[in-house]
C-alpha cells in the first residue's frame, strides 16, 4: 500500500519556489557561502510577504488541494 502525500498548503508551495531560487542564487556565488539553513530564511520570508503575496500563494494551495481531491478522492489526514 502507497502513502498518499498531503496535499501542500500555501507556505510550502512558497517554500518550494523560493528554495529553488535560493539554490539559482547560491549557485551563481551571490549568496554568502555560512548561510546553512535556507529553511530559516525562507520562513522570515514568508514573514515579511505581504497579504497578497500570501493570498497568491493561498490560491495556489486551494487549486492544489482540488487537484488532490480528484486525484485521491478517499484520502484523509491521519497523524
Amino acid at each position: 500500500m502507497c502513502k498518499v502525500p498531503r496535499p501542500p498548503n500555501a507556505f510550502i508551495i512558497y517554500h518550494r519556489n523560493k528554495s529553488k531560487e535560493l539554490a539559482k542564487f547560491k549557485s551563481n556565488g551571490k549568496s554568502e557561502s555560512n548561510e546553512r539553513h535556507p529553511s530559516k530564511t525562507v520562513a522570515e520570508m514568508w514573514k515579511e510577504e505581504p497579504a497578497e503575496i500570501k493570498l497568491q500563494y493561498q490560491r495556489e494551495a486551494d487549486l492544489a488541494l482540488v487537484e488532490h481531491k480528484k486525484k485521491y478522492p478517499f484520502y484523509k489526514y491521519k497523524p
